[in-house]
């Protein structure tokens, strides 16, 4: 009756999202907390994870009579994982400081926790003065993005000329969007730590993982003009409207590794908390279901190489609405109280909010499509 199948090989941007400062650095003998002289923020402060991503899309379908009026078709879509790692390492006389910068609300005193509070303060991860080597130490942040999609359509004829068609699309769409934010700040105390014995290691961990579900049913249309007997071009717009799940995952720890003994753990981080997580043990995971809007349009021009196989190429937008990602969920303000598994003294911060966004995804695709 006429069946299809298409395969593209997808070379797609993901849009990025946004991040409070995650790490700063200054000069020697200056606490890396933003507003001191020579702090530089080495990541954060701006948006991260927008990135080209190779990928692959599968369409097929077939007619279910024989004028190929009514018809149905699935498609499946996805993006290589992204996996990245950034490591800032500092140690050594004249080194530069290294820190993990937040607002202090709590009145906590300085050391290796930065400003006294209230205002803005540093976890420090590395920092050495005229004296020598207090802290050597390094930041890692991780990160993680994984995304695809699905569905199922019926297809049924609307209109036709000589040389163009419109179908109507009408079915079921999901999609899934996972990303996730980790960052581990490990300082370990050099011949001038005050207090300390040269080893003493501090090892503290906030990560932030994120997953969106879509389901909806999805409405749309698909045009087709040939030009001619070799070249044809098509134009497929649909929109999707349904549920989306947020979900969002939060967990802090804190490792303190005296050397000659076992590590000790607690359940906290520095940006995660038990005020943002509503657990003494600091992790935390909340859920909820948003109305969204999923609209998506391609365009692919065809060139028929033989009577029942043509090559492809084409431009893909992508939108979705109501997404959480990583950066958005952070809140910077601490009461710096609780750093370390202290008690909680005046107000809860960090707090939880879901701060939901949106995700664009557009890209270039080239592919075969074979009809038997």
């Amino acid at each position: 009756m006429g069946a299809w199948l298409n395969v593209d090989f997808l070379y797609w941007n993901i849009s990025g999202y946004d991040t409070p400062p995650l790490v700063t650095t200054a000069p020697p003998g200056v606490i890396p907390q933003l507003g001191n002289p020579g702090v530089n923020v080495v990541l954060g402060n701006g948006e991260i994870g927008d990135d080209w991503r190779p990928g692959m899309r599968i369409r097929f379908g077939d007619w279910l009579d024989d004028t190929q009026s009514l018809g149905f078709e699935g498609h499946f879509f996805f993006l290589d994982q992204d996996l990245e790692s950034l490591n800032f390492t500092s140690a050594g006389p004249g080194a530069l400081s290294l820190g993990r910068p937040y607002f202090n609300i709590g009145n906590t005193p300085g050391g290796i926790f930065g400003g006294a509070g209230p205002g803005e303060a540093a976890l420090i991860n590395a920092f050495n003065d005229a004296n020598g080597v207090v802290l050597d130490g390094s930041v890692n942040v991780r990160t993680s993005s994984d995304v695809y999609s699905a569905g199922v359509l019926l297809r049924h004829f609307l209109a036709e000329d000589t040389d163009s068609r419109i179908d109507f699309l009408g079915g079921y769409r999901f999609f899934r969007l996972d990303e996730g934010l980790a960052i581990r700040g490990t300082s370990v105390t050099g011949p001038n730590a005050p207090g300390f014995p040269i080893g003493f290691t501090f090892v503290e961990t906030d990560v932030f993982d994120t997953e969106n579900d879509f389901h909806g049913g999805e409405l749309g249309l698909a045009i087709e003009r040939d030009y001619g007997d070799l070249l044809s071009v098509e134009v497929v717009g649909k929109v999707a409207l349904g549920s989306m799940r947020q979900q969002v995952d939060l967990q802090g720890t804190n490792v303190l590794v005296f050397p000659g003994f076992d590590p000790i753990a607690s359940p906290s981080g520095l940006l995660v908390q038990p005020t943002n997580t509503g657990s003494l043990m600091s992790q935390g995971q909340f859920e909820r279901d948003e109305f969204a809007v999923l609209p998506e349009v391609n365009i692919n021009v065809g060139l028929q190489l033989t009577s029942q196989v043509r090559a492809t190429a084409g431009w893909s937008v992508l939108y979705v609405d109501n997404v959480v990602r990583p950066g958005p969920q952070i809140d910077r303000v601490v009461n710096g109280t609780q750093i370390g598994g202290g008690a909680l003294v005046g107000a809860a911060r960090p707090a939880f909010n879901f701060n939901e966004t949106d995700l664009w995804l557009y890209g270039a695709n080239v592919g075969i499509e074979a009809t038997y």
